[in-house]
């Protein structure tokens, strides 16, 4: 989803067949991800960063909080 406040401007005919099209919604960010739970709902896996206060470079923050591509599959996988 490029723009959530364009998302949301939409009808909610739209959104529902956009959100419902899959039995399994994700949202992968590389921040906070509290403000993604209103589109993947209580069974939708959120990855990001909830944590403030780290620092490093990126790939060591990306998997200490397990946003590799590697985790992300693994856990999209046991869920489905």
């Amino acid at each position: 989803m490029p723009c959530q406040e364009l998302f949301d401007q939409q009808s909610k005919d739209y959104k529902n067949k956009i959100l419902a099209e899959t039995d399994l919604v994700v949202s992968i960010e590389a921040s906070e991800t509290d403000y993604w739970k209103k589109y993947t709902g209580t069974n939708g896996l959120n990855f990001g960063i909830n944590d403030f206060g780290k620092s490093a470079p990126y790939k060591e923050i990306y998997n200490h909080f397990e946003l590799s591509s590697e985790s992300i599959t693994k856990k999209i996988k046991e869920k489905l």
